[in-house]
């Protein structure tokens, strides 16, 4: 349920997947999840936080091409005081 709320119900196929094939390559399917366009735009929408690796702390994630052009830069924000994040939703280590 967790899972579906943060990459959206297209996650279903490939849960759908994993039923029916025995031995997976669980590493092959990520690949194909994090290539899903429709999944990309769901994941993009969230809005529960996650903790990732090293503590990280995000909403949603993706693979960039760098460098970044300027132009493509839509905005920065430079935080004035310490800022504390509400206790993430998900935690990755929950799911090795």
């Amino acid at each position: 349920e967790l899972l579906l709320s943060i990459y959206g119900l297209g996650l279903n196929k490939y849960f759908e997947k994993v039923k029916k094939i025995e031995n997976i390559d669980h590493g092959a399917l990520c690949d194909l999840i994090y290539h899903d366009i429709e999944i990309v735009k769901e994941h993009y929408k969230n809005k529960l936080l996650i903790e990732g690796r090293y503590g990280t702390t995000f909403k949603s994630a993706f693979f960039v091409s760098a460098p970044i052009p300027k132009e493509n830069i839509v905005s920065i924000v430079k935080l004035t005081e310490a800022w504390n994040f509400p206790t993430p939703a998900l935690k990755i280590h929950d799911f090795q």
